[in-house]
C-alpha cells in the first residue's frame, strides 16, 4: 500500500464555507469535514482511504492511502474527489497540488490529528482496518525513510557505488538493474538480496543504493523502505510482522537478521519458530514485496536457517561490502566529514587513523569515523566534558577462543590431534596455492562415537568456531538435528527438508545425533530415502558442509554396513572414550571453578571414591553425570546454609563454601559403598 499527502484549494459561491455549502447534506451532530470524509470513502471504498486531515475551509490538507496497483498522479486524484467535493460537499470548483509520498508513520500521524478534530466519525473504522499501527511493538523495531524522488542515472549510480568502496557484487548488480534486457515497468520481483556486512551504517547505504536504483527503472512503486531490525523470538505470535508485509505491497522491506541482543547458545534452534514464520510471511508476499535481507558478519543471527528454507521459493542475489586501499578509505572518510555537521576529522587525523594497514573494508571506515565523531563532541563542540570522569563497565572476562576452550577440556587427546591435523592441511594448502601448486582439498566428513555425557556435541560445536577461525569454513554454522528434522512423515517430504538441513550449515558443520535411528524400520523406506538424500548432498556440497554423525560406538557400526556410499565418504572416525575417575575429578574441579566454588581434598577423596563405582557401570553418564552431581550438591549447600544463618547475613566465604555433607545426595548414594550382610533378611 501507499501513502501520500496533497493539498486542495476550493472555490464556493460567494462567500460560503464548507460549512454553509454542506449544510443540508450534513448529518445531525457531523461537522461539514466529516461529511465530506464519509463521502469520500462511501464513493472510493474499494482500496481507497482518501480523506481531509487539516487545514482551512478554502485549503484543506488530505491524506491517501491506495492499493499498489493504482496510478496515483494529481489528475487523477482531481478526478477521484470530484464527486464528495462538489455534489456532498458544495465546492464550485477545486485544485491538486503537492501530491507526495509519505510515509506510514505520517500518515498514521494525519490519520490521528483528524480524529482529535472529530473529522472521521464511520470513516474511523475503515482507516483502522488498514492495520498499519505496528510502530509500538516490542517483537521488532522499526524504522522507515524515503529515498529521493529524482531519478537516479545509471552513470550517477556507479559513482555513488564507487564512493563507498563497492565490491564487484553490487556493480555487477546496477549494471543488471539499468540494463535494456529489462523491461520498464513493475510486474514483481525477479530477484531479492541478501547484503553483507559489518555494521547496519554500511549495509544501509548500500541498500538505499540499490533501491533508488531499482525506483528509478521502474522496479519499485514506492520510495518507501520499511527497516525491521532486533526481532525477537516471540515474534510469531503477533499480526504485527505479517500487517507490515502486507501493506509492503510495491515498496522494500530491510531485513536484519542478527536477531535481538538476547543471550542465544544457537540462533538456528533458538529461532526455529521465527525463521517458520518469517520464511511464511516471504513466501506469500514475495511478489510485491522486496525483501533485502542484512546478514552482519559480526553475527550472522538465524541468517543461515532463513536462507535455507527461502532459497526453495526466491532467487537471492549476494552482495558483500566493499574495501579498498589506503587512498580510497582516505576519499571514503573524506566524504564522511563532508556529510557531517562539523569538522569530525581533519587531513592529518585522516591519515593517522589508518595507521599501517594497507586494505579497509567500509565497516572498518565506519567505525573509525564513529569513534572520532564521538570524541569531537567532547574535544571540539563540548569542550566543558574534556576532563569529566565517564562510568565504565566492567568487562566480562572471556572464555578464550574455541581452541583455547577444546584444549582446556580433560582428555580428548585423539579429538585435539584430528583437529591440529585439519588445521595444518588448510595451511598446507595456502602454501600449495601462493607458490602457484594445484589444491588437494579432501572431505572432512567425521563420526563421533562414544556414550552420552561424553562431550560429542560440545566439540562439534566447537570444531566448527574453529575452523571458522583458522578459514577452512565459510560460517562457521553449527546446525544439530536428529531423525525427526530429517525424516519426512508423507512420500515426498524427506528429501527436501534433508536439502534444506545442508542449506541451513552452507559454510559449517551439520551434526547428526543418533544417525542410526534413521536406518530403522519404522516408517518404511523413509530412512532409506534420507540416508541416499544425505549421501547425495555430502558429495554435492563436500567444499561447504562437514557432516558429523554421532551416536553409541557399536551402533555406529551397524549404521556405517548399511550404506557403502557412505562409509567411504567419512574422512575421520573419532572415539570419544568414557572418562576414568581422575578425569571426572578434573570435570568436576573445572565446573566448579567456573561457578566460583574451590573443592578441598575431603571432598575431592569422597568424589573420586564415587566417581570410581560410577564407572564401573555401563553408560554412567560422564560428564553429565558430574554436572548433575555437583547441581544437586549446591541445592543441598542452599539448604544448609539457610538453615545456619538463621536470618542472618552470610560473608562470601561462607557463601562459597562447599562441605563433605552437601554431595551426600541421591547420585552419590546410588554408588556408595555397599556393606556385606551375614545372616538371613
Amino acid at each position: 500500500m501507499l501513502f501520500y499527502d496533497f493539498r486542495i484549494e476550493c472555490k464556493y459561491a460567494g462567500e460560503e464555507t464548507l460549512e454553509k455549502a454542506c449544510a443540508e447534506s450534513r448529518r445531525e451532530g457531523w461537522s461539514a469535514v466529516a461529511c465530506v470524509n464519509d463521502a469520500l470513502w462511501e464513493e472510493n471504498e474499494d482500496a481507497r482511504y482518501v480523506f481531509i486531515s487539516g487545514g482551512s475551509p478554502r485549503v484543506w490538507q488530505m491524506a491517501a492511502a491506495f492499493s499498489e496497483k493504482e496510478n496515483v498522479s494529481e489528475q487523477g486524484m482531481q478526478e477521484l474527489l470530484k464527486t464528495a467535493l462538489k455534489e456532498k460537499g458544495g465546492v464550485k470548483s477545486f485544485s491538486v497540488s503537492g501530491l507526495h509520498e509519505i510515509t506510514v508513520k505520517d500518515f498514521l500521524k494525519a490519520v490521528r490529528k483528524a480524529d482529535d478534530a472529530n473529522y472521521l466519525d464511520d470513516c474511523r473504522r475503515a482507516l483502522c482496518n488498514i492495520e498499519i499501527d505496528y510502530f509500538e511493538n516490542n517483537q521488532f523495531k522499526l524504522r522507515e525513510e524515503l529515498q529521493e524522488a529524482d531519478a537516479l542515472t545509471k552513470k550517477a549510480a556507479m559513482a555513488r557505488a564507487k564512493a563507498l568502496l563497492a565490491d564487484q557484487s553490487l556493480l555487477d548488480e546496477l549494471a543488471r538493474i539499468y540494463s535494456d534486457k529489462n523491461v520498464r515497468h513493475f510486474h514483481g520481483h525477479p530477484v531479492h538480496y541478501k547484503i553483507i556486512a559489518g555494521n547496519q551504517e554500511t549495509a544501509m547505504t548500500i541498500a538505499r543504493l540499490l533501491t533508488e536504483a531499482l525506483y528509478s527503472c521502474e522496479r519499485l512503486l514506492s520510495r518507501r523502505l520499511a527497516v525491521v531490525s532486533e526481532i525477537r523470538e516471540g515474534c510469531y505470535d503477533e499480526r504485527d510482522l505479517e500487517n507490515l508485509f502486507r501493506q509492503a505491497a510495491g515498496t522494500a522491506l530491510v531485513i536484519e537478521l542478527r536477531g535481538s541482543n538476547e543471550e542465544h547458545a544457537n540462533y538456528a534452534s533458538a529461532y526455529e519458530r521465527v525463521t517458520e514464520f518469517i520464511s511464511d510471511l516471504i513466501k506469500k508476499y514475495h511478489q510485491n514485496d522486496l525483501c533485502i535481507f542484512i546478514e552482519r558478519t559480526d553475527n550472522p543471527g538465524f541468517t543461515p536457517s532463513l536462507m535455507a528454507k527461502v532459497e526453495e521459493y526466491i532467487d537471492i542475489v549476494a552482495i558483500s561490502e566493499g574495501a579498498g586501499n589506503r587512498k580510497e578509505a582516505a576519499g571514503y572518510l573524506r566524504r564522511l566529514v563532508k556529510e557531517a555537521d562539523f569538522e569530525v576529522m581533519d587531513k592529518k587525523e585522516i591519515e593517522n587513523s589508518l595507521e599501517e594497514k594497507t586494505s579497509f573494508t567500509a565497516s572498518e571506515l565506519y567505525g573509525i569515523f564513529n569513534r572520532f565523531y564521538k570524541d569531537g563532541l567532547k574535544n571540539k563542540l563540548y569542550q566543558a566534558y574534556k576532563t569529566a570522569t565517564y562510568v565504565t563497565a566492567e568487562k566480562k572476562k572471556t572464555k578464550g577462543d574455541a581452541y583455547e576452550r577444546l584444549q582446556e577440556m580433560v582428555g580428548l587427546t585423539e579429538v585435539k590431534k584430528i583437529i591440529d591435523q585439519i588445521i595444518a592441511a588448510h595451511k598446507m594448502q595456502k602454501m600449495r596455492s601462493d607458490v602457484g601448486l594445484a589444491q588437494q582439498k579432501s572431505a572432512l566428513h567425521m563420526i563421533f562415537s562414544g556414550n552420552p555425557g561424553s562431550a560429542k556435541t560440545t566439540v562439534a560445536r566447537l570444531l566448527a568456531e574453529i575452523l571458522k577461525k583458522e578459514g577452512v569454513l565459510e560460517s562457521g554454522a553449527f546446525v544439530e538435528c536428529g531423525r525427526n528434522d530429517l525424516v519426512g512423515r508423507f512420500v515426498g517430504w524427506t528429501a527436501p527438508q534433508v536439502a534444506r538441513k545442508f542449506r541451513e550449515a552452507r559454510g559449517g558443520v551439520l551434526f547428526i545425533d543418533e544417525a542410526y535411528s534413521l536406518v530403522d524400520d519404522r516408517d518404511g523406506c523413509y530412512g532409506d530415502e534420507a540416508i541416499n538424500t544425505i549421501v547425495q548432498e555430502m558429495e554435492n556440497q563436500r567444499d561447504s558442509v562437514i557432516v558429523i554423525f554421532a551416536g553409541y560406538k557399536d551402533k555406529m557400526k551397524g549404521f556405517l554396513a548399511k550404506n557403502e556410499g557412505l562409509r567411504s565418504r567419512i574422512a575421520f572416525h573419532v572415539d570419544f572414550p568414557d572418562y576414568d575417575a581422575d578425569e571426572l575429578i578434573q570435570i568436576l574441579s573445572l565446573m566448579a571453578k567456573e561457578r566460583g566454588y574451590e573443592l578441598d581434598d575431603p571432598i575431592l577423596a569422597r568424589c573420586r571414591d564415587v566417581f570410581r563405582a560410577a564407572c564401573a557401570e555401563k553408560e554412567f553418564g560422564n560428564g553429565r553425570f558430574v554436572r548433575n552431581l555437583l547441581e544437586q550438591a549446591l541445592l543441598k549447600q542452599s539448604r544448609r546454609i539457610v538453615e545456619e544463618s538463621g536470618g542472618k547475613p552470610m560473608t562470601r566465604d561462607e557463601l562459597l563454601k562447599l562441605e563433605p555433607s552437601d554431595f551426600e545426595v541421591n547420585l552419590s548414594d546410588r554408588y556408595a559403598k555397599k556393606s556385606i550382610g551375614i545372616g538371613f533378611v
